[in-house]
């Protein structure tokens, strides 16, 4: 019979025990910065729930304006890495910026109107913009 050696067995248990400890600590860390960047905006969106609502649409509008700025950057260099003629690269990125940012506005009165309980009126809009952003989305520009 082998003699079973204690002492492996409990540092074994003891670098599982650190490795366990490290985790939860670790989750502590990832825990209090997701409270200290949450907790703000959570105070902003429920005390200042126009302001924020500003806010968060300016920032969809920056990322959006910053994606196509990307496109247009990189649709400004054809295959042979010569810049083309800047007219219609910047006409198309531009008519999807406008484009974006007409639908995200016809979409937020949308909900304002649900929930501010005008649910005709809110009804008929609704129909309204399905069909403007219909003709801005899926109507062939010729």
């Amino acid at each position: 019979m082998k003699n079973i050696d204690l002492s492996s067995i409990l540092l074994g248990y003891i670098g599982f025990l650190k490795h366990i400890v490290r985790m939860l600590l670790f989750l502590c860390l990832i825990s209090a910065a997701a409270i200290t960047i949450t907790a703000p905006f959570w105070y902003w969106a429920t005390h200042h729930r126009s302001s924020f609502n500003l806010f968060v649409l300016l920032v969809l509008v920056l990322l959006a304006s910053l994606w196509l700025f990307q496109k247009m950057k990189r649709a400004a260099r054809n295959s042979s890495g010569e810049t083309s003629s800047l007219i219609p690269v910047f006409l198309k990125p531009l008519r999807k910026i406008v484009s974006f940012v007409v639908s995200i506005i016809l979409l937020y009165s949308t909900l304002y109107l649900f929930s501010a309980g005008n649910i005709l009126f809110g009804s008929l809009w609704l129909l309204g913009v399905l069909f403007v952003m219909g003709l801005i989305f899926f109507h062939s520009r010729t």
